[in-house]
């Protein structure tokens, strides 16, 4: 800077020329009404210098020319040419992220006291209970146990049945399926739900794989009071229960044969088994008075050999 430049103050609006110096800091400024204003150094800035502007822009363009020139290299060509590297471009940071195992970790869901009996619902809530006439219906598969399923959710009639669930199940949750409306009914008036519960990090008691069949009444989803309040929803909720036995039923296969009721009426009279040898008994070639030699051609018939011990 020398007297006679333009400058503009940094800090507000104005400007003017130098007109003097005080001290090596502050610089004398005449605004366009004459006056001197005493302005820090560095709260001015030179303007309508061409030379000095170009100069400033050139180092400008510069730099920026030199920063991408240093992003396109190499990391070991800038080591090389002993050019900083940018860290945060190259995806190196100058200490690693804290790992904490906890971020990973998923915790077990919790079992609640008496949730060891298998208990599973299959669950129709309404939309818009209020509107029982312009309402569309949510189905849901309810585990209330502290077992995973595995379970398969299907409705059809006799051999066309059409999968609409399967999957696994966590412990004390419900699981959304589908919504439907009133002209769905027809296609879900049988369902079928297959379950099979176990738990698999800890040991627990068996329960046999279940396969409920379901008639699903479609006249009750035109009635309010069919759908009822529930633990599980906070709206009405129309359950269908799939199990809430201590055990699901299971088929024990029993060796026993039973003989038919005709059978069993029948005057048949018990035989008594009598043993028997095994094998039949030999058959005698010759008598005892006989020679064995002249009639040792008679032990050979049909091409068998009999041995007389």
């Amino acid at each position: 800077m020398k007297i006679g430049d333009k400058v503009r103050f940094l800090s507000e609006v104005g400007g003017g020329k130098i007109s003097g110096f005080q001290g090596n800091n502050i610089v004398l400024v005449e605004d366009e009404d004459g006056f001197e204003i005493p302005t820090p150094i560095n709260d001015v800035v030179v303007v309508g210098n061409d030379d000095m502007a170009k100069a400033k822009i050139t180092k400008l363009e510069q730099a920026k020319d030199e920063k991408e020139e240093g992003n396109a290299k190499s990391i070991k060509a800038q080591l090389s040419d002993n050019t900083p590297i940018d860290t945060n471009k190259t995806g190196i940071d100058d200490e690693e992220e804290d790992y904490d195992p906890a971020d990973k970790f998923v915790p077990q869901p919790r079992e609640r006291e008496g949730g060891n009996t298998l208990t599973a619902y299959l669950a129709f809530v309404p939309t818009k209970p209020r509107e029982m006439n312009n309402t569309d219906f949510e189905t849901y598969i309810v585990n209330d146990s502290n077992y995973y399923i595995h379970y398969l959710y299907m409705v059809g009639t006799k051999n066309q049945w059409q999968c609409k669930a399967v999957g696994e199940l966590e412990p004390n949750t419900k699981l959304f399926v589908e919504q439907f409306s009133y002209s769905d009914l027809n296609t879900i008036a049988e369902a079928s739900i297959q379950i099979f519960a176990y738990k698999p990090s800890k040991a627990f008691e068996r329960k046999p794989a279940l396969n409920a069949h379901i008639r699903i009444d479609g006249t009750k989803f035109y009635k309010l009071n069919t759908f009822r309040e529930n633990d599980f929803f906070d709206t009405p909720a129309l359950l269908y229960t799939v199990t809430e036995k201590e055990k699901a039923p299971e088929t024990i296969i029993d060796t026993k044969i039973e003989l038919p009721k005709k059978l069993q009426s029948s005057n048949t009279q018990a035989v008594e088994p009598t043993p028997q040898p095994a094998r039949k008994p030999l058959e005698r070639r010759y008598e005892n008075s006989q020679s064995k030699a002249k009639y040792a051609k008679q032990i050979l018939k049909n091409d068998k050999i009999v041995v007389d011990l």
